[in-house]
Formats: C-alpha cells, sequence, structure tokens
C-alpha cells in the first residue's frame, strides 16, 4: 500500500509507503569537557574505531567513502531487541571545530532510527569544551511504546556515546607521547 506521487509536482510515478506507526521526534543537547586539547578530540571524532568503540552495540564499522560509514548494531530498547543496519555521514566540516554526523538505521520490523548531531569543538580551560544537539525520529516498533520510555532510551544511548568517547580520550591522552599513533 503508498501513495502515489506522480502529479503532486514530483517527477515520475513513485509509490511512497505510508508509515504503518508514528514517527517521534527527538531532540536533546548537552556538552562535555575533556582534558585533551581540540585537535586531538577531533582526530578521535572523525576516527572509524573510536566512533565504533563509542557506539553501544556497535558490531562493525567500515568506511565506504571520505567521511561515510556503514555499521552493524545490535540493541536492546526494554522488551525489542534487533539488529540494525545504518549508514553515517559526515557533512558540514571545519576541521578541528566541527562536524554534522548524519545517521540513519533500519532494525527490521524493530523500526528504524534517522537523523543528525551537530558537533563543536571549543578550546576550553587546559582542554576542550565538545557540544552536541542531536535531533532524530523513530519509527516502527520502537514507535509504539510511551514517548518517556524513548526519551529515556534515547538520552542513555546519547550519554553512553559521549561517556564510552570520553573514556578513550581520557586513556589516549595520558597515553605516553611515544606510543601514540
Amino acid at each position: 500500500m503508498g501513495i502515489r506521487l506522480g502529479g503532486l509536482g514530483c517527477s515520475g510515478d513513485r509509490i511512497a509507503p505510508i508509515p504503518r506507526f508514528p514517527v517521534r521526534p527527538l531532540k536533546f543537547d548537552g556538552s562535555r569537557w575533556l582534558a585533551a586539547p581540540p585537535d586531538f578530540v577531533w582526530d578521535r571524532l572523525i576516527d572509524p574505531e573510536v566512533l565504533r568503540q563509542s557506539i553501544r552495540g556497535c558490531e562493525s564499522m567500515k568506511v565506504t567513502g571520505e567521511g561515510a560509514y556503514i555499521a552493524s548494531l545490535k540493541l536492546r530498547f526494554g522488551p525489542v531487541s534487533a539488529s540494525f543496519d545504518g549508514r553515517l555521514s559526515l557533512g558540514d566540516i571545519v576541521d578541528n571545530r566541527r562536524y554534522t554526523i548524519t545517521f540513519e538505521g533500519i532494525g527490521g520490523i524493530a523500526g528504524f532510527g534517522r537523523g543528525t548531531a551537530d558537533v563543536r569543538l571549543e578550546p576550553e580551560s587546559e582542554g576542550t569544551r565538545l557540544l552536541y544537539t542531536v535531533e532524530a525520529q523513530i519509527g516502527g516498533k520502537l514507535s509504539r511504546v510511551g514517548q518517556p520510555f524513548v526519551n529515556r532510551i534515547a538520552r542513555r544511548m546519547i550519554e553512553d556515546f559521549f561517556t564510552r568517547f570520553e573514556r578513550i580520550i581520557r586513556h589516549e591522552a595520558a597515553a605516553p607521547i611515544a606510543s601514540r599513533p
């Protein structure tokens, strides 16, 4: 079942699927102080292995082009557990200062997630302030659970990402200079 788009200012006679479940919008922002200079933090923000280690449930992350990745995740959201295949891409890049990461993942009947995260780095008292704004949408079975539950899970995933990322920064920044890549 779908909606025919031909004649509505769209080219061709494409069929757009009708969503079966509501799509829930999410928006979060925050910041973290990291005990490392912006260029050090930046190098980790664009490193696919560091990104993989920072994303809960991420089993693999492969580079598909400059600033483009595919990832596989296994996640559990309360009663729903699923494997997700996703794409990530970096855009609006200003080296050592900011980027936007666009992400989308599909988990079969469990649903999907997609969105953007704007990430900025600001030098601050012997370290770096990492600021972020995440806007996302979820759909499918995931969207059927209550909004407070969805918000808690999303907030926990975001916080978990930055906690893991911060741990990596702390560990690598503490390593002797000779052992750094």
